[in-house]
């Protein structure tokens, strides 16, 4: 059986990409991924587990044609929990994700010679 890491520098998954991959059994996607357009997974007929990035917002309906046993791992909070709730695909959480916007960050502190460091 075949195990896939997709790094985090990639952004999106295309068309049909492992589509009929029979050997497929396990697939992390990285946390860039914010795109899995159709039939990527389709026909993977021993496809059973799926890390889903935390930063997927575009997810066809059509990703798992033909795929039965496969089970969805997702981060609590995202996108993708909501996708497979939907459309009742089997998940599981895999933890939570909190998003929160950065502003400025400024940090202080006092190094051994006493010099303020900001």
């Amino acid at each position: 059986m075949i195990k896939v890491n997709i790094q985090d520098s990639v952004t999106y998954i295309g068309a049909y990409v492992f589509s009929e991959c029979k050997a497929l059994s396990t697939i992390t996607l990285g946390n860039e991924v914010t795109k899995i357009v159709g039939y990527e997974f389709s026909r993977c007929s021993n496809l059973q587990k799926l890390v889903m990035s935390y930063g997927a917002t575009v997810i066809s309906n059509d990703v798992f044609v033909n795929s039965d046993y496969v089970t969805v791992y997702v981060y609590d909070n995202t996108y993708a929990l909501k996708w497979a709730q939907e459309r009742g695909i089997p998940y599981k959480l895999i933890g939570a994700f909190t998003s929160s916007p950065v502003g400025d960050l400024r940090a202080t502190a006092v190094g051994k010679n006493g010099v303020l460091i900001t």
